[in-house]
């Protein structure tokens, strides 16, 4: 057969002869740029002539060795993409423009009854109006990067938005002045751009202090936010931040911030390296509140957000009663078992990661939290001459108002351990620590140490047979209230010793019970009438 190719091994790379004398370039794409490029090798005609044709082979290889190399390298990779996209585009236009109308076979839907004398450019003026349909037909294709491709396409025509693909010569187009359609635009637009940030995110060009993660460190300073909110602050834009990106606080739209509260609701089971679990309503909206606090501030504090509204978003129903939700006591064989699993697990013969001092600090917090109702944090702020002449003085509390309790009789041991060093040496131990290898030279904070007890506590207790998932380290606070209930305290009492203040008007005429003889004597009868163990 006269047109069969005959390989000869005396060719250059890449070059094949027919039986006619034909010389042809013939090149594989490598498979991972053949979506990119959008072809699975390239091939060329030589001519007949042996010295050109391998003249012209040499140019063909150089230039698709150069080609590879671009489009694997991390650095070049993205905007060579969006080169070929652009050419590619240049191309559609100049087709279009021939033909004197778009042709709407592809997911741009070009409107195939555009009038012939409104040409080219009445057809993509108003091409914003089929962006809905045009990403429905786009959702129908599998790969991501053909799916990017398309959508980049429409985005282009749609709105003139070069920012992702640069078209030469592509024409302007005003938004529509007003009204409805000016809304209908705004909104078609957005829902375009949150689909191409999902499928490839652009860099943010916000200035990284006017970014949210940077914003939200920064209100915190300025509301003089304790330790432990600014730290839940941080952990609940890190969230936001690990869903939507790092960006300056317009970005986020109304229906990112929906998606985001759907996300929180559903949790995504899917997600890398482990699942993300759903959270309970009453969170999400503690999530979302302190966002709407940054966006108020951010609105009084800087001249470009004086007209920033935080997007309305419904927050989710919340049936769950306190009573459904809070953390539960333990009863009282539950927590004699408690005290012996972490008696047997922080003993000084036991087999643990942790320091003698740390278990010693350990057990002491327990014993400390049954009798105080203080929450960790707290706990670990306390030092010597908190304690004097019977009396625990509190100075930080989550609510900023000090607050002084007795010392239960079974605390005895308590003031010499602060004595000792207590919880300040254990944090100041910190700095001897290694983390990643290192020294880590810093004290350790009341909030980490917390969160330490937290992490032992509960694995040793479940592993006990406690399973019930409500009952955890802030149990001992419910555990504390319980016993002084069930002892006849009445709620003055209670309030008291755990730190809630008098509700309502009351608190302007109520002396606190501490500031009173009577009153400290009556804590200190209903501490010291409790026994756990």
């Amino acid at each position: 057969m006269s047109g069969v190719k005959k390989k000869h091994f005396d060719l250059p790379q890449y070059v094949t002869k027919t039986t006619k004398g034909l010389y042809k370039y013939q090149r594989r794409v490598p498979p991972e740029l053949q979506k990119i490029l959008s072809r699975s090798k390239w091939e060329h005609s030589l001519g007949s002539n042996s010295g050109k044709a391998y003249d012209l082979a040499k140019q063909y290889t150089d230039q698709h060795d150069a080609e590879i190399a671009a489009l694997r390298n991390p650095d070049t990779a993205k905007p060579r993409e969006m080169e070929i996209i652009g050419t590619r585009v240049q191309a559609r236009i100049a087709s279009m423009t021939a033909q004197g109308v778009a042709s709407g076979d592809d997911d741009t839907t070009f409107d195939p009854e555009a009038r012939a004398d409104d040409g080219f450019q009445n057809a993509i003026g108003e091409m914003w109006r089929r962006v809905p349909k045009a990403m429905e037909l786009a959702e129908e294709v599998r790969d991501p990067t053909a799916r990017y491709n398309r959508l980049v396409n429409l985005f282009t025509f749609a709105f003139g938005d070069q920012s992702r693909a640069t078209v030469e010569g592509l024409p302007t187009f005003a938004p529509p002045s007003g009204g409805y359609d000016l809304r209908q635009y705004t909104m078609h637009k957005a829902m375009l751009t949150e689909a191409l940030e999902a499928l490839a995110p652009m860099p943010s060009q916000t200035p990284d202090e006017m970014r949210i993660s940077a914003l939200m460190e920064t209100y915190s300073k300025a509301q003089g936010a304790r330790p432990n909110t600014a730290d839940g602050n941080r952990r609940r834009v890190k969230r936001l931040v690990a869903f939507a990106g790092d960006h300056g606080l317009e970005h986020y739209t109304e229906a990112i911030l929906k998606r985001y509260r759907d996300h929180l609701v559903n949790g995504d089971p899917n997600a890398k390296p482990k699942a993300i679990e759903p959270i309970q309503a009453g969170t999400v909206r503690q999530y979302f509140s302190c966002l709407k606090a940054v966006w108020n501030w951010a609105a009084d504090e800087f001249p470009e957000h004086r007209e920033l509204v935080f997007p309305r978003v419904r927050m989710p129903k919340n049936n769950a009663t306190v009573e459904s939700t809070r953390w539960q006591a333990f009863d009282d064989e539950q927590i004699k078992l408690v005290w012996k699993l972490v008696s047997d697990a922080w003993s000084p013969d036991a087999k643990s990661k942790l320091s003698q001092s740390r278990r010693k600090a350990f057990l002491m917090a327990i014993r400390v939290l049954l009798y105080t109702g203080m929450r960790p944090a707290e706990l670990f702020r306390i030092k010597h001459g908190d304690v004097s002449n019977g009396v625990l003085s509190i100075h930080h509390t989550k609510t900023n108002t000090p607050r002084q309790i007795p010392l239960a009789k079974h605390l005895a041991d308590f003031p010499a351990y602060l004595e000792a060093g207590g919880f300040a040496a254990e944090m100041e131990a910190g700095k001897t620590s290694i983390v990643a290898g290192k020294v880590y030279n810093k004290p350790t904070l009341p909030e980490t140490l917390a969160g330490s007890l937290t992490d032992n506590f509960v694995p040793i207790i479940r592993k006990g047979g406690i399973t019930n998932n409500r009952l955890v380290l802030y149990s001992c606070k419910d555990t504390l209230v319980n016993r002084l209930s069930r002892g006849g305290c009445g709620d003055d009492v209670v309030r008291g010793i755990i730190g809630h203040v008098t509700p309502g008007k009351l608190r302007h005429y109520k002396e606190p019970l501490a500031q009173s003889v009577e009153g400290m004597a009556a804590m200190r009868r209903a501490l010291d009438a409790i026994t756990y163990w």
